[in-house]
């Protein structure tokens, strides 16, 4: 990581250790989603949420990234849960291709649901997706549902080191023993390290050894080394699959 990134980077965390004298009892998911409710609210351009993304029109990236999960066999009569939906980019796309009421849409603050709500418009109603806050309750309720797959896109680098037993306590819990979940995003084969003011890249070891922990199983499916050459070269790209221990 090159000296200025190194200064931008410890600036952007003393923000948010500023942030949390403001918020003492609030953790690092409220601080995303603060960020992520102002940047939606002045209408800049995000690089996943709302209405106006940095790179590319949102309904051709959310409807290539539902294509590329096709391939892991979902029906439209399947329970699909879509774990850090955010503003439904993709979640749009396999609401229209399920059944009515077969879409769990989980995320961190009511505002990014209620976003995504709003992009789709009145087709919502007629579907009725699930769509829920993450919450011990939320998520024991899609857990009596026994989805078939869960869906995390690129949610894993921005869970905060701190809370990672809490995203893969969740998603176990919502697959049990028949589901499987499906986690893209970036890690590390050695060291964990952050490469962004919301973003690591978490230790291998460490993923497999919190699902082992919780219950599960975590492989790598596919794995190919990061295509830029800045700080996160060291990463690894890719796709993980947990399930529950065999």
């Amino acid at each position: 990581m090159g000296m200025l990134s190194k200064a931008k980077l410890a600036l952007q965390n003393y923000r948010f250790k500023l942030w949390r004298l403001r918020h003492p009892q609030a953790t690092f998911k409220d601080y995303f989603a603060a960020i992520a409710k102002d940047d939606i609210a002045r209408g800049r351009q995000h690089p996943s949420l709302g209405e106006h993304l940095k790179w590319g029109d949102r309904a051709e990236l959310g409807g290539a990234s539902f294509k590329r999960l096709l391939k892991y066999g979902i029906a439209p009569q399947d329970g699909f849960v879509d774990y850090g939906c955010g503003t439904l980019r993709m979640g749009v796309h396999a609401i229209r291709f399920l059944e009515r009421g077969r879409y769990w849409g989980f995320d961190i603050d009511q505002a990014l649901l209620d976003e995504g709500a709003r992009l789709i418009g009145p087709e919502l109603e007629r579907k009725a997706p699930n769509l829920r806050v993450i919450s011990a309750s939320s998520v024991r309720e899609a857990a009596q549902a026994k989805p078939a797959l869960l869906v995390s896109l690129k949610v894993l680098i921005h869970v905060h080191p701190d809370e990672l037993d809490e995203y893969f306590g969740n998603i176990l819990t919502i697959i049990g023993t028949s589901g499987r979940a499906i986690l893209t995003g970036k890690w590390s084969s050695g060291e964990p390290f952050q490469f962004a003011r919301q973003s690591w890249a978490h230790s291998l070891e460490r993923l497999k050894e919190t699902v082992a922990r919780k219950g599960g199983q975590l492989v790598v499916l596919k794995e190919e080394d990061s295509p830029r050459t800045d700080i996160i070269a060291e990463a690894k790209t890719g796709t993980l699959e947990v399930y529950a221990a065999r």
